[in-house]
């Protein structure tokens, strides 16, 4: 089917592991989604249960496990009570470093919305809030 002129093509939300993975790749961080697709089970599963995306911090090699979220409601604290529950989750975090990726749009009134990420560390404490 072909549009007309006035007739808007609309895109494609984003997912938001895309959305993270274009937050560390503009900090200059290399990252890969780790979470995979069972086909017939129609269910992704996060590396050790909680891990959607590895990065690594260029500067110290040091990992960073992160689970992506909408930032909506008491999403992101309830992913974090949850992977903290998983027995992997302490010992990666002794290890490496967590994070908890929430996206939202957010934006004033009248204002135009943006896309917003809110980061949580492993231990539930807020990390630099930044916008995408």
């Amino acid at each position: 089917m072909k549009l007309s002129p006035t007739q808007a093509k609309r895109r494609k939300p984003t997912p938001l592991n895309a959305r993270t993975l274009q937050w560390f790749k503009a900090r200059g961080w290399p990252a890969q989604v780790v979470e995979h697709w069972i086909p017939q089970t129609h269910i992704r599963r996060d590396l050790f249960g909680f891990i959607d995306i590895v990065a690594m911090d260029p500067n110290t090699g040091r990992l960073v496990g992160v689970q992506v979220t909408s930032g909506e409601g008491g999403n992101l604290r309830a992913r974090l009570r949850k992977a903290q529950a998983i027995s992997f989750f302490t010992l990666w975090q002794q290890a490496n470093d967590v994070e908890f990726h929430g996206w939202a749009k957010r934006g004033g009134k009248g204002k135009r919305k943006l896309w917003t990420l809110r980061r949580l560390d492993g231990n539930g404490n807020e990390l630099e809030n930044s916008d995408a």
